[in-house]
This record gives structure tokens, C-alpha cells and sequence, in this order.
């Protein structure tokens, strides 16, 4: 074998690139700051109680990294209580009265989370 075609194998593959985001990442990741925003979490508890860092979270919520349907969606689902098709649809018939009227307040200005009933333990 040449020198050449050798050179040629042993070179790595390129990466294959990320998806482009698109509008459906784009309105999940709204979907997702919402719901942060009305429990009164910060990114970086958000990505605590995912288990990832905070900029992944910050990545989700601006469309720029696909929310993984079985390991964030659901737990995110699970953690605040509501079905987690509407992070893909933002159809609401399917949220608990509690989560759609939650929605329809929207998050309050200055919110904090001393009044979650996520408020991670004192240490």
C-alpha cells in the first residue's frame, strides 16, 4: 500500500454537524424557559435538576440544542407535573387546570424561588 492511501486511512472522519435549529427547537426551547420562569428557577438550577450543565440549558431554550424527548423532556415533565407533549406542541388541553392556568398567569416579574415548591434543600 502507498504511503499516500495510508496517510489517507488513518485520518479521522470528520464530524458529522449538529442539526440546524429550526422553529420546532426554537418553540421548545421557549416552551422550556417558560416553564423555568414560572417555577422561579435559574438556568443553572434548571440544569441541576437535569443533571447537565447550564449552558445546555441555555443552548435548549434559545432552539440551539435539541431537547432530547427521553431523558430532559421527561424529566422535566415529571419534575413540574405536566405532559410533556406540550414542550413539542404547546397544546394545553392536555396540562392538569393547575398548569394551564399557571401558563395563563405567566411568570411574575422578579420572580424568586423561595415561593417554589422546587426550592432545592438548604445544605
Amino acid at each position: 500500500m502507498s504511503p499516500a492511501r495510508l496517510h489517507r486511512m488513518a485520518r479521522p472522519k470528520k464530524p458529522e454537524p449538529l442539526p440546524v435549529a429550526d422553529s420546532t427547537d426554537k418553540a421548545v426551547g421557549a416552551r422550556v424557559r417558560l416553564v423555568r420562569e414560572l417555577h422561579g428557577l435559574t438556568q443553572v438550577q434548571l440544569a441541576e435538576l437535569l443533571g447537565v450543565d447550564h449552558t445546555a440549558v441555555a443552548k435548549i431554550e434559545r432552539g440551539e440544542r435539541r431537547l432530547d424527548p427521553v431523558s430532559y423532556a421527561s424529566k422535566i415533565s415529571q419534575t413540574f407535573g405536566f405532559d410533556h407533549t406540550w414542550l413539542y406542541t404547546g397544546v394545553t388541553s392536555n396540562l392538569s387546570e393547575t398548569n394551564r392556568n399557571l401558563l395563563l398567569r405567566g411568570p411574575s416579574s422578579g420572580s424568586s424561588t423561595s415561593g417554589s415548591r422546587f426550592r432545592r434543600p438548604s445544605a
